[in-house]
């Protein structure tokens, strides 16, 4: 595992949703998964959850401020599990281990990268898996952080890879 980062401000600490975390069934404590999740998976979900509704802002961070675009929010989630990730969306899609080229749901694990990209394929956006074909991520069509169906058109025509980090996920 890298090493954790040191947090700056006192958002680092307070969650975003009204719904309490204990509230949230999160897709991989799911019975129906293929693969149960590790504890980092897990504190990881659990920690995405918190965020969701908090506002979209085109180079925003949760680490600085109190909007975020979506490689921000990826890299603030994975580094609250001490995983240091770069800043941007293609950057981070060179991080860890290929799952997937398309969006088959049988080879994801929650806790996986999602990264789109427009039609020449350079990756542009970044979501965390969920499991049950949804990810989080921070959508600037929304404004916000959203839960969305990975079958929605947009979704399937602009996805890219998927990419599994080895400090988060072990198969079982």
């Amino acid at each position: 595992m890298l090493a954790p980062r040191s947090l700056r401000g006192s958002l680092a600490h307070r969650p975003r949703s009204t719904t309490p975390p204990s509230k949230v069934l999160l897709p991989s404590m799911q019975q129906s998964q293929r693969s149960v999740a590790n504890k980092t998976t897990d504190r990881l979900l659990t920690r995405a959850y918190h965020y969701l509704g908090t506002p979209y802002r085109l180079g925003g961070s949760l680490e600085t401020g109190r909007a975020t675009d979506c490689s921000g929010f990826v890299q603030y989630i994975y580094q609250q599990a001490n995983i240091d990730l770069p800043r941007s969306s293609s950057e981070q899609a060179r991080e860890g281990t290929v799952v997937s080229r398309s969006l088959n749901f049988a080879r994801l694990l929650p806790g996986d990268l999602l990264f789109f990209g427009n039609r020449s394929r350079h990756i542009n956006h970044v979501g965390i898996y969920l499991g049950d074909g949804k990810m989080i991520h921070a959508s600037n069509s929304h404004h916000k952080v959203v839960i969305s169906d990975l079958d929605e058109p947009y979704l399937q025509g602009a996805f890219v890879v998927a990419k599994r980090l080895p400090e988060v996920q072990s198969r079982i």
